[in-house]
């Protein structure tokens, strides 16, 4: 799951500011 939050940055990004 960790490389799906690679793809989805940019989404997960607004959802989750947190991971950047």
């Amino acid at each position: 799951m960790g490389q799906n939050l690679e793809v989805k940055s940019t989404t997960q990004f607004r959802e989750t500011p947190k991971q950047k």
